[in-house]
């Protein structure tokens, strides 16, 4: 059970949300070089009901230092407590001059979540390479990937304008890169980097990702 009070976001009230959840996995070899897995993550809770998220995946390892892999996943993020049930005010102190009958007096604007918010959703297919060149110390590590982001929460809320909805939705494509190289056992050097091609109903969302981003350590 998640629960928290804030005298600004839930007006000093308890609010709170009950969730269960269940995962599973399963995992075969139809021959040694092949791995077969699938799983699938299961949760409620008392704002916005069931949801089920699968997943499949395979590994073929070509040789012992080549792996492909493909797989296809899904996952949820539930709205939280300020999204589904909040009740944003702020409360004055030391306010001058004091207000007759007033002993605690409040900002003049308030906002108040509908509530009625469902996850938000997201699947992805990915086909990937690792590389693990054991004679010369490298790894490497690329995978393809498609997306698809639908439900999204993607308003700024602020006390002016807090009206969240589902009406978000993304599509993003690109390729993820690693390698890295083993100098010493007190030495390891490590580069890669990500293209992402994003779509998306809105300027939010399109914020979200960079075309191109790199790193090196």
């Amino acid at each position: 059970r998640d629960f928290g009070s804030s005298e600004s976001l839930s007006a000093g009230r308890l609010v709170g949300n009950s969730s269960s959840r269940l995962f599973g996995n399963a995992e075969y070899h139809p021959r040694k070089d092949v791995t077969l897995n699938a799983g699938f993550y299961l949760d409620r809770d008392q704002w916005s009901g069931t949801s089920f998220s699968p997943r499949i995946g395979a590994n073929w390892a070509v040789t012992p230092e080549h792996t492909v892999r493909v797989g296809w996943a899904t996952g949820t993020r539930r709205p939280d407590l300020q999204e589904q049930q909040g009740n944003w005010t702020y409360a004055m102190s030391g306010a001058t001059p004091t207000i007759p009958g007033v002993a605690k007096p409040y900002f003049y604007q308030t906002a108040l979540a509908r509530g009625g918010l469902v996850p938000e959703r997201n699947s992805r297919i990915e086909v990937g390479y690792y590389g693990n060149l054991m004679s010369r110390n490298l790894t490497a590590d690329v995978v393809v990937f498609r997306e698809h982001l639908r439900d999204l929460i993607s308003e700024k809320l602020s006390i002016s304008s807090f009206v969240p909805t589902n009406g978000g939705r993304s599509e993003n494509s690109g390729l993820e890169s690693e390698i890295r190289y083993v100098y010493s056992a007190s030495l390891q050097l490590g580069a890669g980097g990500a293209w992402i091609r994003s779509t998306a109903n809105n300027s939010l969302e399109l914020a979200q990702y960079s075309s191109l981003s790199g790193f090196a350590h």
